[in-house]
């Protein structure tokens, strides 16, 4: 092989070599992949917020005379309006949701009627009055997207204004007066949907058990068999409600 057809081969590698370079530097570049960015809940349940409410439920009561004075006993299902405020503070940890609540209501309890069919001779009669309820909660929930559903239970306190009228003794009126706040227990649950980031709007239902009072009747002169005059009055409450709640700084 001479040296000219040595030539002629070099240069048309040369040739070649540089259309394929041309041609490599036409082609779009190969796409980049990047890792897709962590997910950032679209609402934060976390936080301090305070809010109102209102409904209505079903207020039950028993008037029990324990020792047969009278023997009789009388009890009470009353419907009832309420109004009433709550603040809480919530903690979300991915779509779990713990938190503490705090709420107050007041409520539209109050009737009357006489004591058991056996005591009608002597004018006896009962009324009951619910004043008002508060409780302090812990509640449990899990978010999905703006939706919270939640489950709630803790300490409660009713305030109550009964009157047990059982007759009058060598006309002397005899009463027993429950007139105070009752310990008990709160249970419950509801739904609360975020409408924006810093309202939501609920629905929950709340049971409220109260513990059961002996309550004397005066004056304390008057004397019943086996041994002094008194009532045990038992209470308890079926709430359901709507409210507000408002988020309190970020």
């Amino acid at each position: 092989m001479g040296p000219r057809t040595i030539g002629c081969i070099a240069a048309a590698t040369l040739f070649v070599c540089s259309a394929g370079m041309v041609r490599a530097a036409d082609l779009p570049a190969a796409p980049v992949y990047k890792a897709p960015a962590a997910a950032v809940a679209a609402y934060n349940w976390s936080g301090f917020y305070a809010g109102i409410n209102a409904g209505g439920g079903l207020a039950a009561a028993d008037f029990l005379d324990p020792d047969c004075n009278l023997c009789s006993d009388t009890k009470f299902q009353t419907a009832f309006g309420t109004a009433g405020a709550q603040l809480g503070y919530n903690w979300q940890w991915r779509s779990a949701v713990l938190g503490l609540e705090a709420d107050a209501d007041w409520l539209s309890v109050n009737a009357s009627k006489p004591f058991g069919l056996e005591a009608n001779s002597l004018g006896a009669s009962v009324s009951f009055k619910l004043d008002s309820v508060a409780s302090i909660r812990a509640r449990m929930g899990l978010a999905v997207d703006n939706t919270l559903i939640f489950v709630t239970a803790g300490p409660a306190f009713g305030y109550f204004d009964s009157v047990t009228h059982l007759g009058a003794l060598a006309g002397v009126p005899i009463t027993a007066t429950d007139k105070a706040w009752h310990p008990g227990i709160a249970a419950g649950g509801g739904v609360e949907v975020m409408l924006t980031d810093t309202v939501s709007l609920r629905g929950e239902y709340l049971y409220f058990m109260f513990t059961s009072a002996d309550n004397a009747a005066v004056p304390a002169t008057v004397s019943c068999t086996p041994g002094p005059c008194r009532m045990t009055n038992a209470y308890s409450v079926q709430e359901a409600r709507v409210g507000l709640d408002f988020k309190l700084g970020n």
